[in-house]
């Protein structure tokens, strides 16, 4: 079983210092992540018939396309040493993300790898950090805006309506 390929992946980001303090960010990247020997083949949860001959039927008729990820990001950060100036690091940052990825691989009901026509998430951070010298730490806050999964051929379930969108 010879798997191979290649793929470009593009990234570009973008810092705008307003100030001493202060900065703007923007990021834009591409990923391609090939399907693992594990998911290319027939793992946990695949069909019975080809375990018992070692042989991933349907993944031979339908192989699994590599995973094509558009990320995008903007965000801000503050540094905030000049107003607490015992602190060695103290600085926090907030941004928005918007991530799209086709050819999506999970698993369906069954545990079975499937793949999705594409995946839309976004969503916007807060993470903040401190540092003394003898004490540091950090709190992290998600929100995630959207998360909606998008293909045409699967059948979605009833456990599943509520999550995702099949018409975008």
């Amino acid at each position: 079983w010879k798997k191979s390929g290649h793929a470009f992946a593009p990234m570009l980001s973008a810092t705008i210092k307003l100030g001493d303090h202060t900065r703007l960010f923007a990021r834009y990247t591409e990923f391609k992540r090939f399907p693992s020997m594990y998911e290319g083949t027939f793992g946990f949860g695949n069909h019975s018939v080809a375990k018992l001959f070692s042989i991933p039927f349907g993944r031979i008729r339908y192989p699994l396309k590599p995973e094509h990820a558009k990320n995008w990001e903007v965000g801000y950060i503050h540094d905030l040493t000049g107003l607490l100036p015992k602190m060695k690091k103290a600085d926090f940052r907030i941004n928005y993300f918007h991530n799209k990825t086709e050819n999506v691989i999970d698993r369906d009901d069954n545990l079975e790898f499937e793949q999705f026509d594409r995946q839309i998430r976004s969503g916007a951070e807060l993470s903040t950090r401190f540092d003394t010298g003898r004490v540091f730490g950090s709190l992290n806050v998600f929100r995630s805006l959207k998360n909606k999964m998008c293909d045409e051929t699967f059948q979605w379930s009833s456990a599943t309506e509520a999550t995702t969108d099949a018409t975008y």
